[in-house]
C-alpha cells in the first residue's frame, strides 16, 4: 500500500464530494455522500482531521472497514470511509492513517 495520498474534491453538476487517492492511484476514501456545496464539503474535512481515530469494524463479506463518525447538533454522521474492504486490519488501519494524514495536511 503506498505511504501517501492526495485529496481529490469532486464536483458534480454543483454537488462536491472527496476522495483520497494513494501516490500509486488506488482510492483509498472518501466522503459517504456529495455536499450541496464546496463550504460545506471543507466542513466535513474539518471534522475528519480533528475526529479522534475512526471505527474498524467487519462488513458483511467480512473485510475490515473504517469510517469516521462524528456527532453534529446531537446525531452521529458519517464523514469519512474506506473505498474498499481489507483482508487483515493492519492494512485498513493504515489506509485510516494515511487519510487523516491527507486530510490534516490538505
Amino acid at each position: 500500500m503506498a505511504k501517501s495520498a492526495e485529496i481529490k474534491e469532486i464536483d458534480n453538476n454543483g454537488k462536491w464530494r472527496w476522495l483520497v487517492v494513494s501516490s500509486n492511484g488506488r482510492r483509498i476514501s472518501r466522503s459517504p455522500k456529495y455536499y450541496g456545496s464546496k463550504e460545506e464539503l471543507n466542513v466535513s474535512l474539518n471534522r475528519v482531521s480533528q475526529a479522534d481515530g475512526g471505527d474498524f469494524y467487519k462488513d458483511n463479506r467480512g473485510d475490515w472497514r473504517w469510517r469516521v463518525m462524528v456527532e453534529v447538533d446531537g446525531v452521529n454522521v458519517n464523514h469519512a470511509m474506506s473505498s474498499q474492504g481489507y483482508s487483515n486490519l493492519s492494512d485498513c488501519e493504515r489506509c485510516a492513517e494515511i487519510t487523516r494524514t491527507a486530510v490534516t495536511n490538505r
